[in-house]
């Protein structure tokens, strides 16, 4: 069983796979990792009880929300499925590895996709 979550960890569901038991090694999606759609490879025991690496399967989460995000050029607005969002280390200070950025990302109670074409926003703050 494979459990995800759309809403930072607020909620899970969970994809059921077949096959028996598996050791997941990798997840792989689209090299912009917008994709809904991973392969999921790892390893599995052998009838002679030998270890043998396999493509588990194939998880297609694309009909869980049709809707692609918008207002991504305007973060924080109400009618916006983005935020503004900067990371913040353990102490709470908005310094991670010396460096301050702020990001622009989806809303984790938005119900939808980032769809492929929405470019990234990443801007460092002085």
């Amino acid at each position: 069983m494979i459990k995800y979550s759309w809403d930072e960890g607020r909620t899970w569901g969970t994809h059921t796979i077949s096959g028996g038991a598996f050791d997941i090694n990798n997840i792989s999606t689209e090299p912009s990792n917008m994709e809904q759609r991973f392969v999921i490879t790892g390893t599995r025991r052998s009838s002679n009880a030998e270890t043998e690496a396999t493509i588990i399967g194939l998880i297609d989460l694309s009909d869980l929300h049709t809707r692609g995000c918008l207002g991504s050029e305007h973060p924080d607005r109400p009618s916006s499925d983005y935020e503004t969002w900067i990371p913040t280390n353990f102490q709470g200070e908005q310094c991670v590895f010396g460096k301050k950025f702020k990001y622009v990302r989806r809303k984790p109670e938005a119900k939808c996709y980032n769809s492929i074409n929405v470019e990234q926003v990443t801007k460092k703050i002085k």
